[in-house]
């Protein structure tokens, strides 16, 4: 899903949001591994006979997910189209508080750096802003510092494979800046968030910048809607070339 309006998704985002038990834990699980025979995945949980979540397919997202607390919960990972939980390549073990809620991601290239992340998931802001957490999933990019165009750097020096914490900002229309950290923007995005006014989005950086699939900025709803961001060419480095671009990144 590409050019959709993050306005138009807004009130179908919120819409969709259930409310858990409080002795019931919430997540929500992300799939940004651009592993080809990860395309799509499997989740099973405590090795049931059937997925959990069946099909779920890079660059997508679950909702949000009511599984029991303060017990411990196996979940495993399976390429798409497994037949049962023996299907399973990667299991994870959770013990997730009462109450508490989760983002889940799947990052990384199989037998190399495959690997859950998690963090804690809000789905709210204070009246009027958007709450923004920033995820860095691109293999072949270096900490990076994301910005906005006329406001400054919002996330200095991001890992790959980390989140940074949840951020607040005005609920507005604003260009997203990436760049080496410390240095200037190199790749620009749009990101309408003016409908979000009240919510929260996980933002993460998916794919390679030297490698398909190619790099982008991708942002989750808590209903499981992704947005990719549009490109926005008029801010990145002037006149800077592909090939000088991904020197930044070696």
């Amino acid at each position: 899903m590409k050019l959709l309006s993050l306005v138009a998704l807004a009130v179908i985002a919120f819409s969709g949001i259930g409310t858990a038990n409080a002795q019931d834990a919430t997540i929500q699980i992300i799939h940004n591994s651009p592993d080809p025979a990860a395309s799509t995945v499997d989740i099973y949980v405590n090795a049931g006979a059937e997925p959990a979540i069946v099909g779920l397919a890079f660059r997508a997202a679950t909702g949000l997910v009511t599984l029991p607390a303060d017990t411990d919960l196996a979940v495993g990972i399976a390429p798409g189209g497994s037949t049962g939980p023996e299907d399973i390549i990667a299991t994870w073990t959770y013990n997730l508080p009462a109450g508490s809620m989760t983002v889940v991601m799947a990052n990384g290239i199989l037998g190399n750096d495959f690997d859950l992340f998690v963090n804690a998931l809000e789905t709210s802001a204070p009246m009027g802003e958007v709450g923004v957490l920033a995820f860095h999933g691109a293999q072949d990019a270096p900490a990076v510092d994301i910005g906005a165009d006329g406001v400054g750097v919002l996330v200095p020096g991001l890992e790959y494979q980390a989140f940074a914490g949840y951020i607040s900002v005005p609920a507005a229309s604003y260009v997203l800046t990436v760049a080496p950290a410390g240095g200037d923007p190199i790749a620009a995005f749009d990101a309408p968030l003016s409908g979000l006014a009240g919510g929260a989005a996980v933002v993460f950086a998916s794919g390679f910048l030297a490698a398909e699939p190619t790099f982008g900025l991708f942002a989750a709803l808590s209903d499981g809607t992704v947005i990719e961001l549009p490109a926005n060419n008029t801010v990145a480095a002037e006149d800077a070339t592909m090939g000088q671009v991904k020197s930044l990144y070696r």
